[in-house]
This record gives structure tokens, sequence and C-alpha cells, in this order.
């Protein structure tokens, strides 16, 4: 018997002897009993006016802890009633109930508390898709659905993600990069109206990265051209590093000369570069930009033009140097200003990760779980309404920054990609 049963129980047993019991009140209650087995009242059933008003002082402290008594009676008082005094016997002054215990009233519940299919806020403003572990995952201000799992055999993981450009949370077309068994794959997923057309098919004969087959190679992150009509990554070999571009119609290849492939030499880049985005110039000029988190010279770019046939032309990588080098390397770039430069800069100093705002001329603070606590740093930067998601692949953290305020994203993230 709990506290309660036991305040109910002492309450019904008080007034006892002022009523004369009733057979077929006892027999309906009896019967209320058997039948919930919620609880158990050991009492004699209560008639008239005082059994009501005993019902009354007791019903409204259970009512609040959501335990539905034995109805006594046809018809349970309102709670103005309560207040009229009785003109056939005095009533008692009210026995101590469980509502008058602070400490154990418990809140009504709201619609939230209500309904489990209510989430809480993941930390984005507008849907993005994200990767951890196995999962592909649509993440949205409401909560996260996973889109497809890779196999456990193999102990298959998603490495980066990159949406089309053209994409809506109705029609995704999404590339991204894996590992299994030692080697890396690119693979490709289509999800319409909620339904996975093609769920992760791999980049295969002269569309697969070195890394697919070749012991020692890598690949970097992938990212699209601006008008959806190629992908590019770095294929890293012991034998230096090769820009390579795919074509797309309705998935990777072309089969046309022009734009079906291609393969640029970019040794220039320092060893161990990452892919952030590919942004247009004009025209037909656009630029893939890169960042090497070991560097000091700044940024990367490499200019791209995409020919009247089709076909894509590479110029040798550039450097974009940067202010202030106290502040530390470039870890990641992300967004645009109207001179075509990055809008924001991770910059990984002694103290820790810095965000830099070119345009508000502005420096935040990263929270110190972006970065590991040794090793390598591997963050990500990502337009996102009116600021920017920052993130770390190898910690699987990521907050939204919109000017000095930093939201925690609420959803393990390896890597992000915006629906664009």
């Amino acid at each position: 018997m709990d506290r309660i049963e036991q305040r109910v129980r002492d309450s019904l047993r008080a007034r006892a002897a002022e009523v004369e019991p009733s057979t077929d009140l006892w027999d309906q209650v009896g019967q209320r009993i058997a039948r919930r087995q919620r609880w158990r009242v050991s009492a004699w059933a209560l008639a008239g006016v005082t059994a009501v008003a005993v019902g009354v002082l007791v019903v409204p402290g259970l009512l609040d802890r959501g335990i539905i008594p034995p109805e006594i009676g046809p018809a349970t008082p309102s709670e103005e009633q309560v207040t009229e005094e009785p003109t056939e016997a005095p009533v008692e002054e009210p026995v101590e109930t469980p509502r008058e215990d602070p400490g154990e009233v418990a809140p009504e519940p709201g619609p939230a508390e209500d309904d489990e299919q209510v989430a809480e806020p993941t930390g984005v403003i507008e849907p993005v898709v994200a990767v951890h572990q196995s999962d592909l995952v649509l993440v949205t201000p409401e909560g996260a659905t996973t889109l497809v799992s890779l196999p456990e055999e193999g102990e298959s993981w998603f490495l980066s993600v990159a949406v089309r450009p053209g994409s809506t949370v109705d029609d995704l077309t999404i590339v991204t990069t894996t590992s299994a068994e030692g080697f890396q794959d690119l693979r490709w997923t289509r999800v319409v109206d909620g339904e996975v057309v093609v769920p992760f098919e791999a980049f295969e004969a002269q569309y697969a990265p070195a890394a697919a087959t070749q012991d020692g190679a890598w690949v970097s992150s992938v990212v699209w051209a601006p008008d959806g009509g190629s992908v590019a990554w770095l294929d890293q070999t012991p034998e230096g590093t090769t820009l390579r571009t795919v074509g797309w119609d309705d998935g990777p290849g072309t089969g046309r000369t022009a734009d079906d492939q291609a393969a640029f030499g970019v040794d220039q880049l320092p060893n161990g570069a990452m892919l952030d985005d590919w942004v247009a110039l004009d025209g037909d000029r656009s630029l893939i930009r890169a960042t090497m988190a070991d560097s000091n010279e700044g940024w990367y770019g490499i200019p791209m033009e995409r020919q009247g046939d089709g076909a894509l032309a590479a110029e040798p990588p550039e450097v974009f140097s940067v202010d202030d080098p106290s502040l530390g390397p470039v870890g990641a770039v992300g967004g645009e200003t109207e001179e075509g430069e990055p809008r924001w800069l991770v910059r990984l100093g002694f103290d820790g990760a810095v965000l830099w705002d070119v345009v508000a001329g502005t420096q935040t603070d990263l929270p110190g779980d972006l970065l590991p606590g040794d090793g390598f740093a591997d963050l990500w930067l990502r337009p996102h309404g009116e600021g920017a998601l920052v993130g770390s692949r190898n910690q699987a953290t990521s907050y939204l920054v919109i000017d000095d305020a930093t939201t925690p994203i609420e959803v393990a993230t390896t890597d992000v990609a915006g629906i664009r």
C-alpha cells in the first residue's frame, strides 16, 4: 500500500461510524475495484449527503495524480458544491490529503507530455542532411529521420555528405563518401516523397575513386558544382593528389565524352587537403575551395570553367592568404561575400577554434568539444539561415552560430549538407 492509498483508507475509516453501510453500494465499489485492479480501498461504502462530502474531499487530490477513484453515488459533485454548507449534518474539518503536500504534487501534463510524437528541438533552423557512423539522416527543426543505414558487414561508415543543388526535402539527391574494410567509396542516394528510391549505390568502374581499390589511397570530402551538373573530390595516393570530376545524369556519369569524367593534377595542394565547397563566380566560371588544418598559408581555390560543350577545365590551385596569421591556420571556410570571398572562416589557434565573420568583422570562440584533445582537427562549415553551422568530423559534434549566440545541434553529426 502506497502513501496515497493509506491516506484514502484512513479518511474513509474516520467517517465509517457516521453512516449505515449500504450493501448495494458496497457491491458496486467491489466490482469496480476488481475490474480496474488499480488500488484497494478497505472501508465501508458511504451513502447520503455525508458520503458525497467525503468523496469530494478525497477526489481532487487523486485526480491531480492521474488516479481514478471508485465512484460513489450516481454523480460526482462539481468543485463549486464543495463550498456549500450541508443542511442535514455538520461536516468535519477536511482531513489532510495528498494535495496538501507540495513536495508530492505532480504538475499537470501539457500537450507536449501527452503527445509522444513531439520531439525536442534539434538546434537547426532549416532542414539539412547529416551523416553519422552508418546512418544518413534528414534533420529538421522538429526532429531527425534516418533515411538509410549502411549494412553492418564490413563496418561501413559514412564520412562526408553533399546534397545536389536544386534538391528539396521532397526530392533529394545525395552523394556521400564511405569507408569499409580499409577502403573508401563514393555512394549516391535518392529520396522522393519520403521514399528511398536509391539507397546507397556505389560509384563503379571508371567513376570510382582510387581509394576504392588502392591501398594507401584516400578520398576527400565530395562537393557539387553550382549547376548540379558534376561532383568533384580529391584522390590522394602515394603518387600525388588528383582532382576528379564526374558528370551527373540521373546518376554518376553522362556517357558523353565532354562531361562524363575528368582528372586534373593538383599537386600544389598540401597532402591531406579537404574540399569545402564549390561556388559560382561569373558566367561559366566557378571556384572549388579547400582547406588544410595544418597549413599556415591560408585557404586554397581551384578555378573551374564550364566549356561550351559541357566539359570542365581547371586552372592550377591558388593560395588565398588571410589577415592576422596569429589566429592560426584556416580549418574550414563557407558562405560568400559580395567580393566572392568566404563569409566565414574557422581559425585554429593555440587557445582553441574561432569563427571569423568577415562581413561583420567579429570573432566568436567555438566550443572546445569541436577539437580533439590530441591529433588532427577535421572541421567543416556550412552557411545556415543568417549564420553558420560548424562541426567536427572526428568529434561528431556541431553548433549553429548566429552573431555571438552558439547553439548545440542535438543530433550526432559527422558531416552536414544544406538543402539548396
